[in-house]
């Protein structure tokens, strides 16, 4: 059994102690990986978060999560489908409808009001009146040139069915950046640009690049009507050295007033994190 957790403070700990008890089977694992990620900014405050859920399946490929009442509090804010609006109000665990999306939103006993942690999850059934949840994506991970609204589980989607298109190739860390954030469109369609690391291949010829700008048109038809009317340019996609990620997740650590995502963010806003990742491109 997993424990899905944003780990620190007291409520941490007693956590801790809780999943120790339950015995070796019981694995931990964190919202927030890195010891200043697994602090959380809301209003200018670093607070704990708490135990947000536990995966009683392991052996669910996509990972099911039981959200359990009790301390850290949790709500969920309603996500409009194809949007990321949301609704006025938030609704209890009890309250939740399977085949729903919903916003996590969290407080705990350490001071934490009403957090929006931008997690997105679906709601797939309920174990013991408690809503069993799978993890969609993370609002504000989406590309947007020009209106095609690619969402992160789309564009992964894409990535992966071209990473399977590529000889002996796995996919070990990945990112994306609007080409209006490096300056690169260069008078040409504005487009995405897409560091990868991979294991297994050392190049990416023109034909392997060309393949996730295919993929993307087979998942998302808003991109391949862009794509045809030419207001979107194919993706451009660049293989990075060893520890260009690591070197990206060095500059979100020293930069701990500055909101990030809880995991290695797929898209990035700022210009000087993708410089990171674009002064180690190989190819």
């Amino acid at each position: 059994m997993k424990a899905w957790s944003q780990g620190g403070g007291v409520e941490g700990q007693r956590w801790g102690q809780l999943l120790r008890e339950l015995g070796p089977g019981v694995q931990g694992e964190g919202l927030f990986p890195s010891r200043k990620q697994r602090r959380h900014q809301r209003k200018g405050c670093l607070l704990p978060a708490g135990v947000v859920g536990l995966n009683l399946w392991p052996q669910q490929p996509h990972g099911l999560y039981l959200l359990p009442p009790g301390a850290p509090f949790i709500e969920l804010l309603p996500v409009k489908e194809g949007a990321q609006e949301e609704a006025a109000s938030t609704v209890l665990l009890a309250e939740a409808q399977k085949g729903k999306e919903y916003e996590l939103v969290l407080t705990n006993r350490t001071g934490l009001t009403r957090c929006r942690l931008g997690d997105v999850i679906r709601v797939v059934g309920a174990y013991n009146q408690c809503p069993v949840v799978r993890f969609v994506c993370r609002l504000g991970q989406a590309l947007n040139v020009r209106g095609e609204d690619i969402q992160e589980h789309v564009f992964s989607e894409a990535l992966g069915r071209a990473v399977g298109q590529w000889p002996g190739a796995k996919l070990l860390d990945h990112s994306c950046v609007e080409s209006s954030i490096l300056d690169s469109s260069e008078g040409s369609a504005p487009h995405y640009e897409v560091f990868v690391a991979l294991r297994g291949l050392r190049n990416l010829s023109e034909e392997n690049r060309d393949k996730l700008d295919h993929c993307l048109q087979e998942v998302s038809p808003r991109y391949k009507s862009s794509r045809f009317w030419g207001s979107v340019g194919p993706a451009r996609v660049h293989l990075v050295g060893h520890g260009a990620f690591r070197e990206l997740r060095a500059a979100l650590a020293a930069c701990p007033s500055d909101p990030f995502p809880p995991e290695m963010p797929r898209v990035l806003r700022h210009r000087h994190l993708a410089q990171c990742l674009q002064r180690r491109v190989l190819s």
